[in-house]
């Protein structure tokens, strides 16, 4: 009994060895597997924050690089807003200026060139002695087209040449010798004038820059600035000169020569604009009015030169030169009997202005007044007798009031005087024998 008891706790003790190995076993087993799945764990939070790192990262590179992904403030906004608006906008430049003309007026002593732009434009100015050059520089200008030859005879210069310089244009002016800058201005207005006055230094009066803090009476102090003045002229090519303004009646001289100069280039505007340019710097110049009331209507602008007119008339209301223009006007609108009227509020003495009265007795035989056209003629024959245009006009005026014998006289002083054009002195000589019969 004792032996199977023993036996039976043997086996028991057995079982419970089995069973505890088992246990080991599968705890073994079991930490092992959870040591695993705690490893992979472990892995996949390790991916997972450097993947949120790599974003993060990009994310701050992203914003701090690119423009569009930044969170502007509203005072930055407002600042780049304020900019652009007043800033020129690069995609639409500013038009450029144009230059349409340049004209060369007065003589080797005193010369004028005058540019003709559509609107105001700035400009720079160098001077080069040495080569004796004059720069200009306009900023923002081309040329309108093609320039005229430029006649530089009988003036200060020797030669001009205009160049495209990129957005600029540049005028290259070589000057004769010893001639000086003596003005440069802009002259406003709806197309400005940029003119510079060249003279001979000779001619006008200036003092060196390097003179004005000097005592005039200190002679040995002159003597030493002049040499110094010479070695730096001779040194650097260039010296600084304040020259004299230019006179009101050069500066008139200069806009009639060279508005007469342009017209005969045919370059009507720019004369009528160089004129009205004179007027605004002296609206009592009036040998520019005339000539741009002529000029205005020659071009049939008469409305335009009909108020010019009126407003000189203003001023010198028995002006005769601006008296027969407004003659003129009216001839012109078809109304001679008010040319007559405008003449004959003026009288100025007949050896002052023959051509006045030829004027009225013209427009007198024009308009059948033969009898007061054939006393004026009568009184220009006898004051300039070889004048074959004034007999030729006594002729005509006494053939219609029908003295005949009278008619022939005149007729033939008309013929013998000569200066008659072909057509007028056939006329003369076919009267002649139609009245003698």
């Amino acid at each position: 009994m004792s032996l199977i008891n023993e036996m039976l706790k043997d086996l028991e003790n057995r079982k419970r060895g089995q069973n505890k190995s088992t246990n080991n076993i599968l705890q073994g087993a079991t930490s092992a597997q959870y040591f695993r799945a705690g490893n992979g764990s472990y892995y996949i939070y390790i991916n997972i924050s450097v993947v949120l790192l790599l974003f993060i990262i990009a994310i701050y590179l992203v914003v701090k690089w690119h423009p569009a992904a930044k969170v502007a403030a509203p005072a930055v906004v407002n600042t780049i807003t304020q900019h652009v608006a007043s800033s020129p906008n690069p995609t639409q430049p500013m038009p450029s200026t144009l230059l349409h003309a340049i004209g060369i007026t007065g003589n080797k002593d005193y010369t004028r060139i005058s540019m003709y732009l559509n609107k105001n434009a700035h400009y720079s100015i160098s001077r080069n002695i040495v080569q004796n050059l004059l720069i200009l520089t306009l900023d923002n200008t081309q040329l309108a087209e093609p320039l005229l030859p430029m006649n530089t005879k009988n003036s200060a210069i020797n030669d001009v040449q205009v160049a495209n310089m990129g957005s600029q244009l540049q005028m290259t002016v070589h000057l004769n010798q010893g001639i000086e800058i003596q003005n440069v201005e802009l002259i406003k207005g709806q197309e400005p004038t940029l003119t510079i006055d060249l003279a001979d230094k000779n001619q006008i009066k200036y003092s060196p820059a390097i003179l004005h803090d000097t005592n005039p009476q200190d002679n040995a102090s002159l003597n030493q600035l002049a040499q110094a003045e010479t070695a730096l002229q001779k040194n650097t090519g260039t010296l600084e000169k304040v020259p004299q303004p230019i006179t009101p009646e050069q500066r008139a001289n200069f806009d009639i020569q060279q508005a007469a100069d342009l017209s005969q280039q045919n370059q009507v505007p720019e004369a009528i604009n160089t004129l009205k340019n004179a007027l605004i710097e002296n609206p009592a110049d009036l040998a520019a009015r005339q000539m741009l009331v002529a000029l205005l209507i020659n071009q049939k602008q008469l409305t335009q030169a009909n108020n010019i007119l009126q407003q000189g008339l203003q001023q010198v209301p028995n002006n005769p030169a601006l008296t027969k223009l407004a003659a003129q006007l009216a001839i012109l609108k078809g109304d001679r009997a008010a040319a007559i009227a405008v003449l004959k509020k003026v009288s100025p003495p007949l050896a002052d202005d023959p051509d006045y009265y030829a004027y009225l007795a013209d427009l007198y035989l024009s308009q059948g007044q033969a009898f007061e056209a054939a006393k004026w003629y009568e009184q220009l024959t006898q004051y300039e007798p070889n004048n074959a245009n004034y007999w030729l006009g006594l002729a005509i005026a006494l053939d219609t009031l029908g003295k005949a014998k009278a008619a022939i006289e005149a007729y033939q002083n008309a013929s013998l005087t000569g200066g008659l054009s072909p057509q007028l002195q056939n006329y003369a000589d076919n009267r002649i024998r139609q009245l003698r019969g």
